[in-house]
C-alpha cells in the first residue's frame, strides 16, 4: 500500500516528465518564447526552485533548465485544472491520443475546441 507522499510524489514526478516533454518539443519547433503552465503548484514550486526537486526527477530537471536556456524567453505559472482544459483532456486514462505526437494543424475535437477557446481567451470559472 502506498503512503500518501509517495502517491504526490508520483504525481509531481509525472508533471515533471510532461513539462521536460513538452519543453523539448516546443524547442524542437523552433519556438523561441515558452510559458508553461501547469495545474501542479508542486512542479511549478520545482521548477522555480522554491521547493527542493526529488532526488529521482533532478537529472530531468536539469535537462529542463538546460532545455529552457534555449528560448529567449520563458516563464512558468500555475494554472488551476479548470482552466487548463487541453492539459486536463490529455491527461484522462481514455485519451484517444496517449502516446501520440499531436501537430498544431491536426488536433481532433474536443481538444481543437479547448485549444481554440485559450487562444481566444475565454474565462472559466473555478466551482
Amino acid at each position: 500500500m502506498y503512503s500518501q507522499d509517495k502517491i504526490q510524489m508520483s504525481i509531481q514526478e509525472l508533471e515533471l516528465e510532461a513539462i521536460c516533454h513538452g519543453a523539448s518539443l516546443a524547442s524542437s519547433l523552433d519556438i523561441d518564447r515558452l510559458w508553461i503552465e501547469s495545474d501542479s503548484l508542486l512542479a511549478v514550486n520545482v521548477i522555480e526552485g522554491s521547493v527542493p526537486c526529488p532526488w529521482k526527477k533532478r537529472l530531468p530537471l536539469a535537462h529542463l533548465k538546460n532545455t529552457l536556456l534555449k528560448f529567449a524567453s520563458w516563464k512558468v505559472s500555475h494554472i488551476w485544472r479548470e482552466a487548463n482544459r487541453p492539459a486536463d483532456f490529455l491527461s484522462k486514462p481514455d485519451c484517444p491520443l496517449k502516446g501520440s505526437c499531436i501537430q498544431g494543424v491536426s488536433l481532433s475535437h474536443p481538444l481543437y475546441d479547448y485549444v481554440k477557446e485559450d487562444d481566444e481567451g475565454t474565462l472559466y470559472y473555478r466551482l
